[in-house]
């Protein structure tokens, strides 16, 4: 039976009240409670006393050790142990992100949590300090089975290692398990490519009307397809030669001037007003449908970069190193090859990180405008 005692020396070399306890093992021994309270050092004693006879039934089950570290916890600060399941920590999480993201990014965040949630099976339920990197990996390779290519894998350890990392700076656990997983290597999927000036000359040779017009935008602005597709006359000051909005994936509100090529072709147009579509026939589609057209208008302008079948687990799918994105990735290493500075292009591509801006390029105002007209008329 569990008893309490204090340091008998004389003087007392520790002010806080001792247990006396049986271990599983048959062994007694003395713990300190921390604690100068007798009253919430009984309670420690028979918290203890309680897990030790638990154990050596061999009923102390991982929820009910948890359990018991709260109650040990609590009679010794006064507050409970946080206690989350794996599903209730990545419901909340997701709960936050909400508020803070674009809703494509919100709705991939909600697929690769809840596919990870899924894969656990039984394992959605156990507390989340118990979480391992063999469960990450595990649903990491259940991925992989399925044909995901290596960049969205890799995405998918990311996402999970800013949930888990968050949960770690909050003091639910100790280390990220995400991170004891590394990233896939790339080396079997050809690298994407940026568009050469002549095949940017080809596509606008082919095209008309708002794909016309979509194109110049991405090669002159590099804005993304499906911003581009969603732009509204308000998003442009013909006057002032820039164009300003919001990219879905950042959510940050950037300011590009646009290009002597590109503002001809603006001033050409019947300009509308406030919310009025920039290019109504490519507003509200999905990027799926977008990139498939514009798979299309490639094939008509005889633009084709290197086409690849992948092998992912038992499935495969289609890879080309060229696609609408090539513009974007045109639009940077265009001015890098003029000699812009990494600063610059960062800033008019609306980059967060040097490490995002190298894989695109294999404040004052009129340094941006003197940046952008390094790219040449196409």
């Amino acid at each position: 039976m569990a008893s309490l005692h204090r340091d008998r020396h004389d003087p007392p070399r520790s002010k806080y009240w001792y247990v006396a306890y049986t271990t599983p093992s048959g062994k007694r021994t003395f713990r300190s409670t921390k604690t100068t309270d007798r009253a919430a050092a009984l309670k420690i004693a028979r918290t203890l006393e309680r897990a030790s006879v638990e154990a050596k039934k061999k009923e102390l089950t991982e929820s009910r050790a948890l359990a018991l570290l709260s109650e040990f916890v609590e009679h010794t600060t006064g507050e409970p142990v946080r206690n989350y399941t794996v599903t209730q920590w990545l419901r909340g999480w997701l709960s936050s992100k909400k508020q803070e993201t674009s809703d494509s990014t919100f709705a991939k965040y909600e697929s690769i949590t809840q596919r990870f949630v899924s894969s656990l099976g039984a394992r959605a339920g156990i507390n989340l300090r118990a979480l391992l990197p063999s469960d990450i990996r595990g649903a990491r390779d259940s991925e992989r089975a399925s044909g995901k290519s290596t960049g969205t894998l890799n995405d998918f350890l990311g996402i999970l290692g800013s949930a888990f990392d968050e949960a770690r700076r909050q003091g639910l656990i100790i280390h990220n398990p995400a991170e004891a997983v590394k990233r896939l290597k790339n080396e079997q999927e050809p690298a994407r490519q940026p568009f050469t000036l002549e095949q940017v000359r080809k596509l606008l040779r082919a095209t008309a009307g708002d794909w016309h017009g979509a194109i110049l935008a991405g090669f002159y602005t590099g804005t993304r397809l499906h911003d581009i597709a969603n732009l509204r006359w308000e998003n442009v000051d013909l006057d002032g030669r820039l164009l300003s909005y919001c990219p879905t994936k950042t959510g940050k509100k950037v300011l590009i001037p646009i290009h002597d090529t590109f503002h001809a072709y603006l001033r050409k147009q019947i300009r509308g007003i406030g919310k009025t579509p920039l290019f109504k026939s490519l507003t509200g589609k999905s990027v799926s449908i977008l990139s498939r057209d514009f798979g299309k208008l490639m094939k008509q302008a005889g633009v084709r970069g290197v086409a690849a079948r992948i092998r992912q687990g038992k499935s495969s799918r289609a890879v080309n190193t060229l696609s609408f994105h090539s513009l974007r990735r045109a639009y940077a290493s265009m001015m890098a090859n003029a000699g812009v500075s990494q600063e610059f292009r960062m800033k008019l591509a609306g980059h967060a990180s040097k490490e995002v801006h190298a894989g695109y390029t294999h404040h004052e105002l009129e340094t941006l405008r003197a940046a952008v007209a390094h790219i040449p008329v196409a």
